[in-house]
């Protein structure tokens, strides 16, 4: 199944007291069954070990009331290096349609070195 342009959502993921002053966007690109997502962030904490290493996450609910536990772990990758803005690549086998659909946050961490932190979160269901 191809995408278009119209079929791209862009997220605002929101910095948390963490990570506060930073920035950091998710683009959810629809790929058959599944969904490719592209995050950009602006930097991490200053206490973060180097090279860093993020570790993302689906969880069902909101960034204010994240369920129990994730649904999605997407951390076949995590390491990013010492460049920003930082890009990773991670894909989930759920369609973007459910993502869109369904109450759906995605949090980024930092590494357990770093204290396994809530650094980024955004809600999925407020694609644009």
């Amino acid at each position: 199944m191809a995408s278009g342009p119209g079929d791209i959502a862009n997220i605002p993921l929101a910095a948390t007291q963490q990570n506060s002053g930073q920035s950091g966007q998710a683009t959810l690109v629809p790929v058959g069954d599944a969904t490719e997502i592209a995050l950009f962030v602006s930097g991490l904490p200053s206490h973060t070990a180097l090279p860093a290493q993020l570790y993302t996450y689906l969880y069902p609910g909101t960034c204010g009331h994240l369920g129990a536990r994730p649904s999605f772990d997407m951390n076949q990758r995590v390491r990013l290096g010492e460049f920003t803005p930082m890009m990773m690549w991670k894909r989930v086998p759920i369609s973007m349609q459910k993502l869109r659909s369904n109450d759906y946050a995605l949090v980024v961490r930092s590494a357990p070195v770093d204290g396994s932190a809530e650094v980024f979160c955004g809600d999925l269901r407020q694609a644009s």
